[in-house]
């Protein structure tokens, strides 16, 4: 017998295919989500919000298409825009080597998300934590996690 989300279930007679068809029996992936969230990282996290499958423990932003400073706002914005409670972690700014970024926003936009200007009215509160944060998580993992990546592995790698 297996207690799942509250419902008594006995493996041995119910078909766990019948189960898995009907919506019924469905594993939820936590995931901690790193990337610079320029345009296409923010359109694969919409993709992950809108998912059944997925429930995103945190946000780890790291510079990439545009400055961390930016993909800070541009999460922000994204958390304003659908009420979302979701931990947003401040990663890394530059590559570990120390090598500066170069940005190219004639390709991503000004801001990274193309076209949009992300505007987050004053009043809003949007904490943001810092990645040291993260370690005691990482390292003393008592549930599964998965870890995905979208962008550069500088954070991921100073939190192991």
């Amino acid at each position: 017998m297996h207690n799942f989300q509250g419902v008594l279930i006995s493996l041995k007679y119910l078909n766990i295919l019948d189960l898995l068809a009907s919506g019924c029996l469905i594993w939820i992936k936590k995931v901690l989500l790193f990337g610079d969230f320029g345009i296409d990282d923010t359109i694969a996290l919409l993709f992950l919000l809108f998912s059944k499958e997925v429930e995103i423990i945190g946000i780890v932003t790291d510079y990439g298409n545009v400055e961390r400073s930016k993909v800070l706002r541009n999460l922000n914005y994204i958390k304003y825009l659908g009420n979302l409670n979701i931990q947003i972690i401040a990663g890394a700014e530059t590559a570990l080597t120390g090598i500066e970024p170069i940005y190219y926003p004639e390709v991503r936009g000004p801001e990274g998300l193309g076209s949009i200007i992300p505007q987050i009215p004053e009043e809003i509160d949007m904490p943001i934590y810092e990645i040291e944060y993260l370690k005691p998580y990482i390292r003393n993992l008592n549930y599964d996690i998965t870890i995905v990546t979208l962008g550069r592995l500088s954070s991921l790698a100073a939190i192991m």
